[in-house]
């Protein structure tokens, strides 16, 4: 791909300006060069192709561009070049100033004084088919020349030829039978110095200083460099922009730090011009924001939650801040409902509403001091339009002269200044009425007197509610909401949440941090859970016999439904003698069912549970009612005979077991014989067998014992069926001790 040296690499690494006298890019469309640019001599083919200039030409011929006499004591003149043939040389040079620049097909670049190739002077090798850039300095005035390729001085104020004028540029073959070359970006500028920057201005954040200026003209082809330093003057070069912008974004200005900052204007031609104005500033403060929680759950349990948070001050100059709630879900001009009350609408910053319901002046003051805001003052005559533009009823409003007739007050301590008294008001006709309300007849704006309540409950006035503040805005509210916090320093704020008006839900809300000096505000979200309504009380909550046996006790429940949003549900366990509950464990809110297992294989239980929900704010329903349960380990059975059938087996019975150890009716699983010819000790018996019935048969037992050498115990199980089995099979012979230590795990 070509590198286009003299403008994408000259110009936007040093991007210059001055007064430009002829420019073209060859950026159009494919065919003629058109543009001023003429053929020189017969069989020429100059197009444009992909955007350059493509010449082929045979000896001293090419293309040429006329110009009227430049008579500027400096020019320059700078372009793209490549020579992708291999027959002989081509050449570039301007009218009147005799130095050939030579392209050699093996890719060295020359200079001929002579323009005949007769004395060259070597320049470099730069491959056929690559792009370099050229540069031309010209100065009429003293018959002087220089030339770069690459950015690189080669030659330099050489005076060997006498200099008249510049009329024309040609790009030609020379000494070869045929050439081909390729231009762009071609331009001519001459040594006018750019002016001076003016405008400078500075704007600062937390992270970064951004500098603004206005634009000099030329500016697609001038740089502007920035200079900074922590003292004046600013001297020390800190990094450059294209003329084509005006601003630059200083990332790497430290905190606590003073500086200083100056720019200039560089042309193409290396010309400078002076240094602007100075300006001086430093990043501004950067809060660090700590916050006790940022999702708060408003219930029952905790209506009016405050929670703590502390603004911390790290950079050196002091921070003046204001602090605010928001709540993104609603706009701005969006009223938050509150129960019992119809909007009224917004002025200036304040939320109005009326009640729906009459009521006595000091009810409407106690129910509006209860939301959160208070009986309405009005203090101006466009509040007043405000209000009367839209409500239709009688309305109270907070003033009153209780405390002394004829010294009226506003329920706020706000002082009494505006007043729209019907004619003929205050009268305090028949004594006693110390409190006003508008619309007593029209129009409705009108203020009048009255008394706190009137005998007819229907011919009181309505409320009106004021908020000092926009809702949505009401949500969060601080102690301390602006001020000043010094460098270096922190400062701890309280947030209350004010919720009681809100309906169940979740509120997206933020808490906004304005900075002075800083445009943008800091946000910190935070979700609030509104919910004022528990978990109704568990009303079936049962032992779950499918779950309980000798070593573990199942309850179950039916869970609430999904409007509830219960979050967990809390087990408590108490013995039949205690009077504390315990909490034994809790389960999800999707879960109805808990197993208790914490026993030992002694505990004798007779134990009663409750249960208890709590949703997604932290309510909790009441306890329900207890049940009572026990584990399945039942009583040991009575009147235990052993009758012989024959001279072979043995029938063992006994009385059937009705109850548990804990004294709860319920019938054993099975139950399990062991044997032994010793009576004790009663752990190294053997086990027999199991059945389900107060009954066994021990067949073939006196074929090999005699009678007098036969003991047997019988206890009852009240685990599964399927357990004890299990247990069975691991193994051919067990002792009591064995399989009690086992079915107890």
């Amino acid at each position: 791909m070509k590198v286009k040296f003299l403008i994408i690499l000259l110009l936007l690494t040093c991007l210059l300006g001055a007064d430009v006298l002829f420019y073209d890019d060859f950026n159009r469309e494919d065919g003629a060069v058109g543009n001023g640019w003429n053929n020189v001599g017969p069989s020429v083919n100059s197009v444009i192709e992909s955007s350059v200039m493509k010449v082929e030409a045979g000896f001293n011929r090419g293309i040429s561009k006329s110009f009227d006499e430049i008579n500027t004591n400096v020019i320059y003149i700078q372009y793209d070049w490549k020579f992708s043939t291999s027959d002989w040389f081509v050449s570039s040079f301007p009218s009147d100033v005799p130095v050939y620049l030579l392209w050699e097909n093996t890719g060295s670049i020359y200079t001929d004084a002579s323009g005949f190739y007769s004395n060259p002077s070597l320049l470099g090798n730069y491959n056929v088919n690559t792009w370099v850039s050229v540069k031309w300095m010209i100065n009429l005035d003293n018959n002087h020349y220089s030339i770069w390729i690459n950015d690189n001085l080669l030659v330099e104020e050489a005076t060997n030829n006498n200099i008249n004028d510049f009329t024309s540029f040609n790009f030609r073959t020379s000494n070869g039978s045929f050439g081909t070359q390729f231009v762009d970006n071609f331009l001519i500028y001459d040594d006018t110095a750019p002016e001076t920057p003016t405008g400078l201005s500075l704007n600062a954040s937390p992270t970064d200083i951004i500098l603004q200026w206005d634009q000099v003209s030329n500016n697609d082809f001038l740089i502007y460099e920035i200079y900074r330093s922590t003292t004046s003057p600013a001297l020390d070069f800190l990094d450059q922009v294209s003329g084509e912008y005006n601003e630059f974004i200083d990332t790497s200005a430290q905190a606590n730090t003073d500086y200083f900052y100056r720019i200039k204007a560089i042309a193409m031609n290396s010309l400078e011009s002076g240094f602007s104005e100075e300006i001086a500033g430093h990043l501004l403060p950067h809060p660090n924001f700590t916050i006790e929680t940022d999702v708060i759950n408003i219930g029952q349990a905790n209506p009016t939650p405050t929670i703590a948070m502390t603004i911390e001050n790290t950079g050196a100059y002091q921070l003046n801040f204001n602090l605010s709630g928001v709540d993104d879900l609603l706009d701005e001009d969006q009223m938050v409902g509150i129960n019992g009350f119809t909007p009224v609408g917004i002025f200036q910053g304040h939320s109005y509403y009326m009640s729906n319901e009459r009521m006595s002046w000091f009810d409407a003051k106690a129910l509006c001091e209860e939301e959160g805001g208070h009986l309405i003052t009005i203090t101006s005559q466009e509040e007043n339009d405000f209000i009367a533009d839209n409500i239709s009823e009688s309305s109270w409003i907070g003033l009153t002269d209780e405390l002394l007739e004829g010294q009226w007050q506003w329920v706020t301590g706000e002082i009494f200044e505006y007043d729209n008294w019907l004619p003929g008001e205050p009268n305090n006709s028949g004594s006693g009425e110390d409190y006003v309300h508008l619309g007593h007849t029209l129009p409705i704006e009108q203020w009048n007197d009255r008394s706190n309540s009137s005998a007819n409950n229907s011919d009181n006035p309505y409320a009106l509610l004021e908020f000092d503040f926009l809702f949505p805005l009401s949500i969060l509210l601080f102690d301390d909401n602006s001020g000043t916090i010094p460098a270096g320093q922190s400062q701890d704020f309280s947030i209350f949440i004010q919720a009681s008006h809100l309906e169940d839900g979740l509120y997206e809300s933020a808490i906004k941090l304005n900075v002075a000096g800083i445009s943008e505000a800091f946000y910190y979200p935070i979700s609030i859970n509104v919910d004022f309504n528990p978990p109704s009380q568990i009303q079936d909550f049962r032992v779950d016999a499918t779950r309980t046996d000798a070593n573990q006790i199942g309850l179950t429940w039916t869970a609430h439904s999904s409007q509830d949003q219960v979050i967990t549900y809390f087990i408590f366990r108490k013995g039949r003698y205690e009077s504390d509950w315990t909490e034994m464990g809790q389960v999800d809110g999707n879960q109805n069912y808990f197993i208790d297992n914490n026993f030992t294989p002694l505990d004798t239980t007779y134990v009663y549970y409750a249960l208890q929900a709590e949703d997604w704010v932290g309510n909790q329903s009441q306890m329900s009612e207890p049940v009572i349960a026990s584990l399945e380990r039942y009583r040991a059975p009575e009147n235990l005979q052993i009758t012989n059938l024959n001279n072979r087996d043995i029938q063992l019975t006994w009385t059937p077991v009705t109850q548990t150890i804990a004294g709860i009716s319920g019938t054993p699983s099975c139950y399990i014989i062991y044997k032994s010819q010793y009576p004790s000790p009663l752990s190294d018996y053997d086990f027999l067998a199991i059945s389900e019935s107060p009954e066994f048969i021990h067949n073939w037992a006196l074929y090999f014992q005699p009678a007098n050498r036969l003991y047997y115990i019988v206890t009852a199980y009240g685990g599964e069926l399927g357990r004890i089995n299990r247990i069975l099979s691991e193994k051919g012979v067990w002792t009591k001790s064995e399989l009690d230590q086992r079915l107890n795990k």
